[in-house]
């Protein structure tokens, strides 16, 4: 009997929490999302939003507070990590630095045969495929990763996660720390990978750039909570909420980075106890928004927003 499943992964009420100089933080804050076969789901949102804290939490890489997790149907939410073994075969990531994701030493052949490893397979067969299908030489297999430039890397970081033949694969700001010119080579690699393998991605970045040329979906992530989700065509082409016009406006050009950095830093006592978490930080901001947390409301086929300006 044939499993079946609207979605390949789904979140419901996600929650994660931290400890930090003596306080609570919730750095993920009841986040439902579902994410369908072949298709790029985007998170977006600044340094500290959540987002890559949330893409940890669906891999089961770090403690959930709670909430639930279903791959394929089913409930991983409590697995045991023998019982996700043979999950975790098709589920990966890709990090943001090649130069620490990288094992310096091994050499690549080894370091892409790693997923392999808990479930017992040795992989030879598959390198040279993998390392083909990323456009390296199969005779890469045999240096070191220091030999490679970021770009190179980053193309052997990728080959490491589809070894497995995955059909979830974590992109965590995969082209963030690449010049440039190699950025949109390594975009278009993996959109080309999509094409081949109809493997999901969940992107994660502060760049809506790169969401607009990536995603069919994207959420809008403050604070732990989604405050804008929705086709990306509505949500980045008709924005709601005034975060996301915010990222918008610092999108793209000369200054991006600075100006991303002075969004970094969400100071003590910003985020608002009561109300919504943007608040303080609000143009817009009244007084129902101090004082009652906005949940996300459909406003069209393809949009949500969590704002009391709809």
């Amino acid at each position: 009997m044939l499993a079946t499943y609207t979605n390949l992964v789904e979140t419901e009420n996600l929650g994660v929490e931290f400890t930090a100089g003596g306080r609570v933080i919730r750095a993920v804050d009841g986040v439902s999302l579902g994410i369908g076969e072949g298709e790029t789901f985007t998170v977006i949102g600044e340094s500290g939003s959540g987002k890559s804290t949330l893409a940890l939490a669906i891999l089961k890489l770090i403690k959930i507070k709670s909430g639930k997790i279903f791959f394929k149907g089913q409930d991983i939410t409590k697995l045991k990590e023998s019982e996700m073994r043979s999950i975790r075969r098709e589920m990966q990531i890709v990090l943001q630095d090649p130069y620490l994701s990288l094992d310096p030493r091994l050499r690549v052949g080894d370091i892409v045969k790693e997923p392999l490893l808990p479930l017992g397979e040795k992989g030879d067969d598959k390198v040279d495929e993998v390392l083909s299908l990323v456009g390296l030489d199969p005779g890469v297999a045999t240096r070191f990763p220091h030999e490679f430039s970021g770009g190179q890397r980053q193309r052997i970081a990728i080959a490491r996660s589809l070894i497995s033949d995955p059909k979830f694969i974590v992109l965590d700001e995969p082209t963030s720390n690449l010049d440039v010119s190699i950025q949109a080579q390594i975009l278009n690699l993996l959109l080309d990978i999509q094409e081949r393998r109809k493997v999901s991605y969940l992107l994660i970045t502060h760049n809506m750039l790169v969401a607009k040329y990536m995603s069919d979906n994207v959420a809008v992530m403050y604070s732990g909570k989604i405050v804008e989700r929705g086709s990306a065509r509505e949500v980045i082409g008709k924005p709601l909420h005034p975060y996301t016009m915010e990222l918008l406006n610092v999108t793209p050009t000369k200054g991006f980075m600075e100006r991303i950095r002075k969004m970094e830093f969400i100071q003590e006592g910003e985020i608002p106890i009561k109300g919504c978490r943007y608040a303080n930080r609000c143009r817009f901001a009244k007084e129902v928004c101090r004082t009652t947390e906005p949940t996300l409301k459909k406003v069209s086929q393809d949009h949500e927003v969590a704002c009391f300006l709809y």
